[in-house]
């Protein structure tokens, strides 16, 4: 199982609603987030926390969460900015996944 991780960086955690895609695509599929996590191999209690933008997922447990969703990674990073488009600020997914990679998780 993966280990407890740290919260958002600061430049990403405001902005982008990561979470709220996770949770949508895991309600499209009907999946409990125990299923959800165990798919993802990361604990339950995490998985919550990343459903509420609360934790950050390393690069390797977003790709098993994609996974775990059948969604590509960078599936779910544009429609946070999709999301966040429609709130009125637009945010690069590129940007943030740059972020991400350097060890900003």
């Amino acid at each position: 199982m993966a280990n407890a991780e740290g919260p958002w960086p600061a430049a990403v955690q405001p902005q982008l609603p990561i979470g709220e895609v996770l949770r949508a695509r895991r309600l499209e599929l009907r999946m409990s987030q125990a299923q959800a996590a165990g798919r993802a191999d990361v604990e339950q209690a995490n998985y919550a926390r990343y459903e509420q933008d609360a934790l950050c997922p390393q690069m390797g447990t977003l790709l098993r969460l994609a996974y775990a969703l059948r969604l590509p990674a960078s599936q779910i990073l544009e429609r946070a900015e999709d999301l966040q488009r429609h709130r009125g600020r637009q945010l690069d997914a590129r940007k943030v996944l740059g972020d991400l990679l350097r060890g900003g998780e």
